[in-house]
This record gives structure tokens, C-alpha cells and sequence, in this order.
């Protein structure tokens, strides 16, 4: 089901082309570990777009069901908690090197 502020969640899906780049980076240039956790923040990004999209297409209709069957509003937490998984290892990488 879509959530009562449906419109500023699209609007905030492309606020997620910055996150998808600066995950590409990393992924690319590693350290290994932060790579693959880039690589899941990526691949959770993409996922909460594509449902936001949806969205955008059929706003008033109910949303349907992703491959997975996750609600949108769980992949969005998700997505929150992996950023701030990536962000601690990050932080933790950097002020070990």
C-alpha cells in the first residue's frame, strides 16, 4: 500500500541516484569488505526506486507485489539500516588506514 506522502517518496527515489554512484565507486575500488557491503547498499537502492517509480506510474492503485514480495516501507528501513551499516565499516576503515 502506498504511503500517505507517496509523491515526496518519488520525488526522494531520485535523491537515490547519488547513493547509486558513490555505491559504484566503492564497489569498484574496494577495500573488498566495504565493496560488497556498497554492493548490497546498491542493490537495496535499486529495488526501493523501482517500487518508487511503480509508484509514480499507478499512484492509486496498490502497489504490486516486488519479486521478493517485501513491503516497500520494510525495503525502505532496510535501505536506512544498510547506509548506516556501510557508514560505520566505513568510518571504521578509515580511521584505522
Amino acid at each position: 500500500m502506498l504511503s500517505p506522502t507517496w509523491q515526496q517518496d518519488i520525488r526522494d527515489a531520485n535523491q537515490l541516484d547519488d547513493l547509486l554512484r558513490a555505491a559504484s565507486v566503492v564497489t569498484l575500488e574496494g577495500p573488498d569488505h566495504l565493496a560488497e557491503l556498497a554492493g548490497q547498499l546498491r542493490d537495496q537502492a535499486i529495488s526501493v526506486q523501482r517500487c518508487w517509480h511503480e509508484a509514480a506510474v499507478t499512484p492509486f492503485t496498490r502497489l504490486r507485489q516486488q519479486e521478493t514480495e517485501q513491503d516497500p516501507n520494510d525495503m525502505y528501513v532496510r535501505l536506512k539500516e544498510t547506509v548506516e551499516e556501510f557508514t560505520r565499516a566505513a568510518r571504521t576503515h578509515l580511521n584505522n588506514h
